[in-house]
């Protein structure tokens, strides 16, 4: 038993022994301190500086080493704190690659903290609101690899913050001034399981970098939901900024200093609170580039055109002297996906803003256009979060290789360099096209040209070259301007650049803003090519959708009924009487947002229709809903034949199996008691909520093949006649005449 108990006292007393060993080794005399963002398996940008920043005793010296695993010291400095007991120390870094370091700090030679597992890559910051934040473990790609327990290289390095830290005891007290540190955050591996907690795009974009670069690649991600810019730009960028600062103090987003409230600030929209929480203690890193994703709250709040770009450059080149970057900090951001955002054009007009944002300075921005992306989403973080941030975050990646290392010349959504106008066409030149344009294998769709009135109509494009298309409206002599891609949905334009293999969708653009009397949306439905199209509406109504309706008919979109594009609508109806309409509205009556319910400025309307049957087929009309009203538009006539004015004018569609043309008269609409509205000046259908076309035939089973619904801003009473219709016209009222003399119908 004494021998036991003389054992037990011997391992008590060696283990005393030790205890004061390890704290005299390692800051049991120091109250020195790093940072909450420093800790082990951390990353450092390669051939740079690594800067340690944390407190210790005023005046005291803290030293650094970095070692490699044989213990060989390559890099130190030291450095002394000031009075307030704060410290910073830079250390030069090696070449990055696969082997990682330890990291030695000593205060008045006194060890107080050591970082195992360091490396050295290149160093990104990923900030901007929630689709930035929105985790791996979210994605639709991510949920599966996460159940399938993927794990990912141990050489991808994320340190994760928490979007709200705490600060003063609550996450939501936001401070007056720029903080040092952050609590709650943490350096994660790319090969642990708390990976799937970083974001989605961050992730997806350091994976890919990692494998071209061949080196490790670490994130510093920065992001929080439902936040304006302004939140992200410190006040003395903002007040050494006359024009920034006269936006903020105009919106509302910017705060005295005397009236702060750090209880009662909102973070979501008042000027740096994100900033002195997120990215002003992030300082002390040196970074390789920023991607940023963020807009949405900007566009909701209805920020004007040019307000953003003014800030967002603010951003950037504040950002670059805060992380001691040598010119201007690469930036790669992305524009907006479709979402009811506003039923105006607040959305495509933005995102054509971030393309001249990154014309302005292309040799520090690289643009990412997204329209093409799948919109799937999860009904509980609704439509502006696409679940997909795959490509997002590989096409930010693509376009660092390019703009950062070189890898390609081509590194940005293409946008226009020139335009070529003519009396019949436009011949629009891009710059940024790589290996050159191509479409996704159908016909160009999501381009506009508009004449001197600045009322755009939908156009036809070719590419004709690498870098050229040719745009053209025949109804449109001597245009003015071209859009491209500028909806509210533009998931349909279908123009991209190739490079290297990968394609990038071509930036959306207006070639001359001067014209904007009526821009025109994608409305789905005119070109009969979609038999569904996304609807940007408020977002229990976001979703997919037919383009046409029909009532006493069957309809089908393919391709033998297509007059021109991909398809048409092919038309079966049993009965003598039938109609079919566009959809416009939801289930709710609501008009969609992005649909163009305004027809300002068009005149006339026409389609294209062939008879398939072996009877003739009556087109009665078109009933048009709209400024609370209902009437019929005139039928002002077929191919080259014009009818009389008059409310009950129908037209014959032989069975003769070939394409006619249909016109209605816009600026004809009879109400039901006979009156004639002429809405040529006074009433510009500003408020269309329904259009139905009308068929009827003495027969059963009648076949129709309609196609190319197009308005044009010419008057119908303006197209000259050619000698064939003064023949027709004379044989039609010879006709007319001999069928009053004889009682022939």
């Amino acid at each position: 038993m004494k021998k036991q108990i003389k054992t037990v006292l011997s391992l008590l007393l060696a283990l005393l022994m030790m205890v004061p060993c390890v704290t005299a080794g390692f800051a049991t005399d120091t109250t020195a301190s790093l940072y909450r963002l420093y800790g082990d398996g951390m990353l450092f940008k390669q051939n740079s500086e690594a800067v340690f920043a944390g407190t210790a005793k005023p005046s005291s010296t803290v030293s650094c080493k970095i070692t490699n695993d044989d213990g060989t010291v390559i890099s130190s400095a030291e450095s002394k704190t000031g009075i307030d007991g704060c410290f910073s120390v830079a250390a030069e870094t090696p070449e990055g690659g696969y082997t990682e370091y330890t990291v030695t700090l000593f205060e008045n030679g006194v060890l107080f903290a050591e970082l195992k597992n360091v490396v050295f890559g290149e160093l990104w910051l990923a900030s901007g609101q929630s689709n930035m934040l929105f985790s791996l473990a979210g994605d639709l790609k991510g949920e599966q690899m996460k159940a399938d327990g993927k794990t990912f290289s141990y050489w991808l390095r994320f340190l994760k913050t928490p979007p709200s830290p705490k600060y003063n005891g609550s996450k939501d007290n936001i401070p007056l001034n720029p903080q040092n540190d952050i609590k709650g955050s943490k350096w994660i591996k790319g090969n642990e399981n708390e990976v799937y907690t970083v974001s989605a795009v961050a992730f997806y974009f350091a994976r890919r970098l990692q494998k071209k670069l061949d080196v490790p690649v670490g994130i510093l991600e920065a992001a929080h939901g439902g936040t304006t810019v302004a939140t992200w730009l410190s006040r003395e960028a903002v007040d050494g900024n006359k024009a920034v600062k006269d936006i903020l103090v105009k919106n509302g987003s910017y705060v005295f200093e005397s009236s702060w409230d750090e209880e009662n600030q909102d973070i979501y929209t008042d000027m740096s609170g994100n900033y002195n929480k997120l990215i002003a203690p992030l300082r002390p890193f040196r970074l390789s580039g920023m991607i940023w994703y963020q807009g949405e709250s900007d566009v909701m709040l209805g920020c004007s055109q040019g307000e953003y770009s003014k800030q967002l450059d603010l951003l950037q080149r504040s950002y670059s002297s805060l992380f001691g970057y040598d010119g201007k900090l690469p930036l790669v951001f992305t524009q907006l996906a479709s979402y009811g955002y506003a039923s105006d054009l607040r959305l495509q007009l933005f995102n054509a803003e971030l393309s001249g944002f990154q014309q302005a300075d292309p040799q520090s921005r690289a643009l990412v256009s997204v329209y093409d992306i799948p919109l799937t989403y999860e009904s509980d973080v609704n439509a502006i979060h696409p679940l997909e941030k795959t490509k997002i975050g590989e096409r930010m990646a693509f376009c660092a290789e390019g703009l950062v290392y070189s890898k390609h010349g081509t590194y940005s959504a293409a946008t226009v360099e020139s335009t070529e106008l003519s009396e019949t066409d436009v011949i629009v030149s891009l710059k940024d096209t790589g290996d050159g344009l191509m479409s996704d294998g159908k016909a160009l769709k999501g381009f506009a040209v508009c004449g001197e009135d600045g009322i755009y109509l939908e156009a036809k494009a070719e590419i004709i070259s690498d870098s050229t298309i040719r745009v053209w409206n025949d109804s449109v002599k001597n245009p003015c301007s071209v859009t491209y891609a500028v909806s509210q949905y533009n998931g349909r334009s279908n123009l991209f650049a190739r490079t290297d293999g990968e394609r990038l969708p071509v930036s959306p653009f207006i070639t001359d803003k001067a014209y904007s009397a009526h821009f025109r949306k994608d409305n789905g439905w005119t070109d009969c090519d979609t038999k569904k199209i996304w609807r940007t509406h408020t977002n229990e109504l976001t979703g997919f959708y037919d383009t046409w309706s029909a009532e006493n008919a069957v309809l089908t979109f393919t391709k033998d009924s297509a007059f021109d594009g991909d398809s048409g609508l092919e038309v079966k109806a049993e009965k003598g009487s039938f109609s079919i309409k566009p959809v416009l509205k939801d289930k709710n009556g609501d008009i969609f947002f992005d649909i163009d319910k305004s027809l300002f400025g068009y005149r006339e309307l026409t389609f294209k229709v062939r008879n398939n049957g072996q009877t003739e087929v009556k087109f009665s009309g078109a009933e048009i809903g709209y400024n609370d009203r209902k009437g019929t538009v005139r039928i002002c006539g077929m191919d080259d034949r014009r009818t009389s004015e008059n409310k009950n004018a129908k037209c014959t569609i032989p069975a003769d199996g070939g394409w006619h043309t249909v016109h209605l008269d816009l600026t004809k609409i009879f109400l039901p008691d006979s009156q004639l509205i002429d809405n040529s000046t006074a009433d510009r259908l500003d408020s269309v909520e329904e259009l139905e076309f009308t068929f009827s035939s003495e027969e059963n089973n009648s076949d129709l093949s309609i196609d190319s619904f197009a308005f044009s801003t010419e008057k119908p009473s303006e197209k000259k006649r050619g000698i064939g219709d003064l023949i027709r016209a004379f044989f039609d009222k010879v006709a007319e005449f001999f069928k009053k003399i004889f009682g022939l119908k």
